[in-house]
């Protein structure tokens, strides 16, 4: 190899390890910005008053309300990423052996949240807000939440459903499920609300699924 055809070759090499190194920080930085434009909502349960109704704090069943049956959610909302969070609402899926029911749809939340902020909610999600069947009945009706059987330590057969969207539009979900354990050391049930996980797009039970298995593979781990 002559001098000439080894800084031809030399050269060559630099040119292709500055184009791979490029590569991969143009993919570094695409990914950063990608993350930047990812909102992450949680949804703190919690009683803001006093409550004595069925249910978990801060997702209680009231058993007197005014008008009919209601559900009081209340708690904080937070925004635990850097970048804002638009149109949140609330839906509550229900699930048995034969059918999936979207029954309640569209709950306004909130209108924004900055980076890293929060906001106290209360509100009362009663019959006006569940979606009839075609001839006009309640599929679940919002004491059925809470009316179906539950084992102590299993998640009770809905998921509520937190959606938001970034400030391009795109859509994400985090999840919450109910479940009802025996307090220790006393003759009581008591019902807590659990983070289930988050997700990007539209939320679908596939995608529940899929997180039910991970976390069972995990718990047998």
């Amino acid at each position: 190899m002559t001098s000439e055809t080894f800084w031809i070759f030399l050269t060559a090499v630099g040119t292709i390890a500055m184009a791979v190194t490029s590569f991969f920080a143009i993919r570094k930085d695409s990914r950063r910005e990608r993350n930047t434009r990812i909102p992450f909502v949680t949804f703190d349960f919690f009683d803001c008053g006093e409550n004595e109704n069925l249910g978990p704090p801060g997702f209680r069943h009231l058993t007197h309300h005014p008008e009919h049956s209601a559900i009081r959610l209340s708690g904080y909302l937070r925004n635990l990423s850097a970048t804002p969070a638009v149109d949140l609402k609330l839906d509550i899926y229900f699930r048995d052996d034969s059918s999936h029911v979207h029954e309640i749809q569209d709950i306004f939340i909130h209108d924004g949240l900055s980076a890293s902020d929060r906001a106290k909610i209360e509100r009362d999600i009663t019959l006006d807000d569940v979606t009839p069947n075609q001839d006009g009945t309640f599929s679940i009706g919002i004491a059925g939440l809470f009316d179906r059987p539950s084992k102590t330590g299993v998640d009770y057969p809905f998921a509520v459903v937190l959606s938001y969207k970034n400030i391009l539009g795109d859509s994400f979900f985090s999840v919450y499920t109910m479940k009802v354990f025996m307090r220790k050391n006393a003759n009581q049930l008591v019902s807590l609300m659990f983070f289930k996980g988050s997700e990007r797009g539209l939320f679908t039970w596939k995608w529940m699924d899929r997180i039910n298995q991970d976390i069972g593979s995990h718990n047998t781990d």
